[in-house]
């Protein structure tokens, strides 16, 4: 008998955690790598799976950014740190020129990420005009490739994207 079936579960985030089907578990790992959305309470549920891997977009590293973005900073921290605690979790940027791509922000970002665990991978991407930011110009790869130099000051496992 698992720990699952041991235990009763009796709240709601019992159940969410141990009931949901996977594609409604894919929803909210959508939900939370696009906005951050705090699901602390699922993290901390005994039944969450730590043999399950995260990634989790840190979209900059100052609340003015985010509040451009309609999210919070402070929360999509307290996301990566709950998970950097229970489970293997890989964070991503996409870096916008003119709005997370200068050196100062790369080395808080690392240098935060390293303070939680200096193997955590971050993944520093190159971001592409779409959608609602259709107006920002394409991230140089040399800028990327830069900024992950910067983050190799602090952590191991630093990897370029969409190069």
């Amino acid at each position: 008998m698992t720990s699952i079936q041991r235990r009763e579960m009796s709240s709601p985030v019992d159940k969410i955690a141990g009931n949901v089907p996977i594609v409604m578990a894919k929803v909210f790992e959508s939900v939370k790598e696009a906005t951050g959305i705090d699901l602390s309470d699922i993290v901390r549920a005994e039944s969450y799976d730590a043999r399950v891997n995260r990634n989790i977009d840190l979209k900059g590293f100052t609340q003015k950014f985010y509040d451009k973005l309609g999210g919070s900073l402070e929360t999509v921290k307290g996301s990566i740190r709950l998970c950097a605690e229970r489970c293997h979790v890989e964070v991503t940027t996409l870096v916008i020129p003119g709005e997370n791509d200068t050196h100062e922000e790369m080395d808080g970002i690392a240098g935060w990420l390293a303070s939680l665990n200096p193997d955590i991978p971050l993944h520093v991407s190159q971001f592409f005009p779409r959608y609602r930011m259709g107006d920002k110009p394409l991230t140089p790869v040399e800028t990327v490739y830069a900024l992950a130099e910067t983050a190799r000051k602090h952590l191991r496992y630093v990897y370029e994207g969409n190069c």
